[in-house]
């Protein structure tokens, strides 16, 4: 009998003994006059209502209360109370027990009344819950949580999760929001963690998402391997919990509950009532991190009477393990297969691994600024991060033996056949393709097949000069290995490039006979014709003819000017600190040109 029914029979039993009326009675306590009656029915039969005997004990008036109780009408069920309990132990639903009622027993009855009956004579046994002992700086629990949609700085509507860490013993979590649970972030997460706190707990226990258990087992024995290295890193064990058991870690998953209930609730509200359909992202991060310093790190635990940040700093900072001295540097490891065409696909970015592990199963670990692959845990490549999607990194000791007839089909594969031979090569055949309305594809092709005949270093030699001379031609590059041109040292070669190889400008252009020829009715002899049209070299020129060594020569003197005032200004000139001097023929020829002009 519940305390409160004892107390109002007690009540009524005393107002009886002072002749009270049953109907004033039930006026001033509310209740029902069938109850007074019945009160009043054994209280002369036990003589309560006797002043000069004590009133009963509570005891007493409960024995009494229940013996006159009316006895419980028969239910239809009653009769097949004992099968109706065995089928529901067998989990057996209440429409099939219907259904069997009515072809064994020919009982019609309604599910509902036997889901009452049930309720009402089978009631669910209550299981036994124990609290849990928790030691400082032990245990933390880590969960994802979802807030739901919200707007980015590019106007983009993105979904927002909350990833939480939460100690057990002082309930004290760091929480992050993010914008996806992937390993990468869940592991950053994690790190921040840690710094947050100043250490590390000895037991983590995640559920069994795949940023943390890909597969679970009895074992254990399929941890992520990126969170599995972050673990050894930091020195803390992973325990994940079982499957479907969320109770196992009931502190975060109450957290999750309390932000969302709390913040999000009460900013989403806010949000509404200033005409905010969807929030920003921005205005959200603000003011979780203004709520968890205002309300959450100050609140008061129930039961406990001190605030998680209390509890932490008194108790269990201490306790946590140091954090290391270096940041792990995050890793991320996945699966794949390797194509027909010997590489792999991770982040929509493509990784050469060698032609013989096609159709096999590789491991990428992947840094910051590394991928490696590995095949039976043996590395089978290693290859710079790519840093944008589709970009392709390949080495050429990937490739199967007749890449090169492939390479050779295209631009970019006869690009990537000149980088293997060296720079320069690399610059001269870009340098050819570069020319327009020309097609340099088999020029090109016979160029890199001079590497078979004079070798990849000579090769690299005479594309060197070559660019030195400004050449564009299969030819030349041909004469210059024919020659042991690119034998020559660089000053040497630098030299003659100064001397005879002067690239032309048409601003410098002249014509070869001078414009007053044609304004005079003189006519010029012969000799003088020729002697302005061939002049004697003033530097040597003597690869041109007629008027190109003289315009050669002008292009010298102003090579000359220049390095001269590139000297007085204490900086390197084109000439390289080399002025040639005029030749002995040109000396003479100006003399005896002055003594023409002086009669």
């Amino acid at each position: 009998m519940r305390e409160t029914t004892m107390t109002n029979l007690r009540q009524v039993l005393q107002r009886l003994r002072i002749k009270e009326h049953i109907r004033s009675i039930s006026s001033a306590m509310s209740v029902h006059r069938r109850i007074i009656r019945k009160m009043d029915h054994i209280a002369l039969e036990k003589e309560w209502l006797n002043l000069d005997n004590a009133m009963p004990s509570d005891q007493e008036i409960e024995a009494a209360w229940v013996g006159v109780k009316q006895e419980k009408k028969a239910h239809i069920l009653d009769q097949y109370q004992e099968k109706i309990i065995e089928w529901h132990k067998e989990n057996i639903t209440t429409i099939v027990m219907e259904r069997l009622l009515q072809e064994l027993f020919q009982c019609s009855i309604d599910v509902q009344v036997i889901r009452r009956y049930i309720q009402k004579h089978i009631p669910k046994a209550i299981e036994p819950v124990m609290v849990r002992e928790t030691t400082p700086g032990k245990d933390a629990d880590v969960d994802f949580g979802d807030l739901g949609v919200f707007e980015d700085e590019d106007g983009i509507c993105k979904k927002v999760y909350l990833f939480s860490l939460r100690l057990r013993h002082s309930r004290k979590a760091y929480r992050e929001l993010i914008t996806d649970q992937t390993s990468r972030t869940f592991n950053k997460a994690h790190i921040h963690a840690f710094e947050f706190f100043g250490g590390v707990m000895e037991y983590i226990h995640p559920d069994c998402t795949k940023c943390a258990v890909i597969r679970s087992s009895i074992e254990n024995n399929g941890l992520n391997r990126s969170y599995q290295s972050c673990a050894e890193h930091y020195n803390f064990i992973i325990s994940p919990c079982r499957p479907y058991t969320p109770q196992h870690k009931g502190g975060v998953e109450k957290d999750m509950d309390y932000v969302k209930r709390n913040f999000a609730a009460y900013f989403r509200a806010h949000q509404k009532a200033l005409g905010v359909k969807t929030p920003k992202f921005a205005a959200l991060k603000i003011a979780f991190e203004k709520w968890q310093k205002e309300v959450d790190d100050v609140h008061i635990i129930q039961g406990v009477g001190r605030s998680p940040s209390e509890i932490f700093t008194s108790e269990e900072k201490n306790c946590l393990k140091a954090l290391p001295k270096e940041r792990w540097e995050s890793i991320i490891w996945a699966q794949c297969s390797v194509r027909v065409d010997w590489r792999v696909m991770w982040e929509s970015s493509y990784y050469s691994v060698p032609y013989q592990f096609i159709g096999k199963q590789a491991d990428i670990c992947a840094t910051t600024s590394t991928v490696r692959i590995y095949h039976n845990h043996e590395e089978i490549a290693l290859h710079e991060r790519a840093v944008k999607k589709g970009e392709y990194k390949r080495k050429s000791e990937h490739a199967p033996p007749h890449k090169e007839a492939v390479l050779q089909c295209s631009r970019e594969g006869l690009l990537e056949l000149s980088q293997e031979i060296g720079s320069h090569t690399y610059q001269y055949v870009k340098k050819m393709l570069s020319m327009p309305g020309v097609d340099k594809l088999a020029p090109i092709r016979n160029v890199l097949e001079l590497a078979k005949e004079y070798g990849k270093e000579s090769l690299e030699k005479a594309c060197k000069r070559a660019l030195l001379f400004q050449m564009t031609s299969y030819r030349e590059i041909k004469n210059i290995l024919r020659n042991n041109l690119h034998e020559m040292p660089e000053v040497e070669a630098s030299q003659k490039k100064n001397d005879k190889i002067i690239s032309f400008s048409t601003t410098q252009f002249k014509y070869a006979r001078d414009p007053e020829e044609y304004r005079t009715s003189k006519q010029s002899s012969w000799d003088e014709t020729w002697e302005q049209l061939h002049p004697v070299s003033k530097y040597g020129s003597s690869v041109f003819v007629g008027y190109l060594s003289a315009q050669t020569d002008n292009q010298i003197d102003e090579l000359i000017q220049q390095e001269k005032e590139a000297q007085a200004r204490g900086e390197k000139g084109p000439l390289a600190g080399r002025i040639p001097e005029p030749t002995e023929a040109w000396k003479a020829w100006n003399l005896q040109q002055a003594s023409k002009h002086s009669r």
